[in-house]
């Protein structure tokens, strides 16, 4: 079988949507010869270093340099071109695309981003036979926004080893502003709140990268004179380390927005969320979007909706060393729910009734 998987993703560093889609094309090699195109130049090289996925025996192609011919004048038409030669298509978009006459094709989104979408959309959406959702969350707005059903496979997600735990709360993600910010200012802020109330010995290590310098020396006003390091483009080995010894992990994506108003600038589902608690770090992070869904039930009560919140559930936490040492068990083993021998396995079931009777039952097609 030949199959085409087609990412939205022009660099290789933007994000969990690379490694999602990765993921997708390392377990269809499994049922065939798999093509994974991508908008820009990415190596399968720079995907093993920074998302730890192994795409070697595919073949990388740059979607930019093999647009169809006509593709300019007919940008609907362009996948009736472009998939005409695989069994299956595996295409990942946040909007409706155009329409395919692969047989076997199927949808992947991290998020619907169209609010509405047209009469023709839909009857293109018709053309795929299933879409898959990287969380509950993303699924029911695709539901919501798109009138489609959407079956769920979580992202996989890389498993951190727990280290000895020292008195340290981490956070993780870009350093920016704009209005997908991981609010690390405001993390800094809640943090002193913490040190005024008679916090002691604790520390707030902030990794990640520096994508707004601006905005990084805005977090380095705010965190002077306090024990809060920053970590920016750290190699993977020292962030391993920072995490695995960090006992609270924090997120705060989507705390200035309502959910059901925004939901696109939540996080979809969390990653990195999920990283921390394989890491045993107890997750009291933002309680919409996606997050509810990583920490699960058992761990839903330290989620919270304002800043206020975050600081008391972590002052909690903190005075009852004991309570928190219970829930890093909770979290590690939550956190294992998402590693890949999970994703491969429902990525499996999936696929399983697109796959020809041969390639389901252990055959050659």
């Amino acid at each position: 079988m030949k199959i085409g998987v087609f990412s939205n993703a022009w660099a290789a560093d933007i994000g969990g949507g690379v490694a999602y889609i990765a993921a997708f094309a390392h377990v269809l090699r499994e049922f065939g010869a798999v093509d994974l195109h991508f908008r820009g130049r990415i190596t399968a090289q720079e995907i093993a270093n920074l998302y730890g996925i192994d795409v070697q025996g595919t073949t990388i192609c740059s979607v930019a340099t093999q647009a169809p011919w006509g593709a300019r004048y007919f940008p609907s038409a362009k996948y009736l071109v472009s998939d005409r030669k695989y069994d299956i298509v595996v295409r990942q978009t946040m909007s409706v695309p155009g329409p395919t006459l692969c047989p076997r094709a199927v949808l992947v989104t991290e998020f619907p981003a169209q609010r509405q979408i047209t009469w023709r959309e839909r009857q293109y959406l018709r053309t795929y036979r299933a879409i898959v959702a990287n969380s509950q969350f993303t699924a029911d707005w695709i539901r919501h926004r798109w009138r489609r059903d959407a079956l769920v496979a979580h992202p996989v997600v890389r498993q951190i080893r727990p280290l000895a735990k020292t008195s340290s709360i981490v956070a993780l993600g870009r350093f920016t502003g704009a209005n997908r910010s991981k609010h690390q200012v405001e993390l800094v802020a809640a943090f002193k709140q913490l040190l005024d109330r008679g916090v002691t010995g604790w520390e707030l290590h902030l990794c990640g990268v520096g994508a707004d310098p601006r905005y990084v020396e805005r977090v380095r006003a705010q965190a002077q004179g306090l024990p809060v390091f920053l970590h920016l483009d750290v190699p993977r080995a020292e962030l391993d380390a920072i995490v695995g010894a960090a006992t609270i992990f924090w997120h705060a994506t989507g705390v200035d927005f309502a959910e059901h108003a925004d939901p696109g600038l939540m996080e979809h589902f969390g990653i990195s969320t999920a990283e921390a608690m394989s890491a045993g770090c107890v997750p009291v992070v933002i309680g919409k979007g996606g997050q509810r869904e990583v920490v699960g039930p058992d761990l839903l009560a330290w989620t919270w909706q304002d800043w206020s919140e975050c600081v008391a559930k972590t002052w909690q936490l903190i005075e009852q060393p004991a309570l928190c040492a219970a829930l890093a068990g909770v979290a590690t083993r939550q956190g294992a729910a998402f590693a890949f021998p999970c994703f491969a396995d429902r990525l499996r079931q999936i696929m399983a009734p697109l796959l020809p009777e041969t390639k389901r039952t252990g055959g050659s097609a």
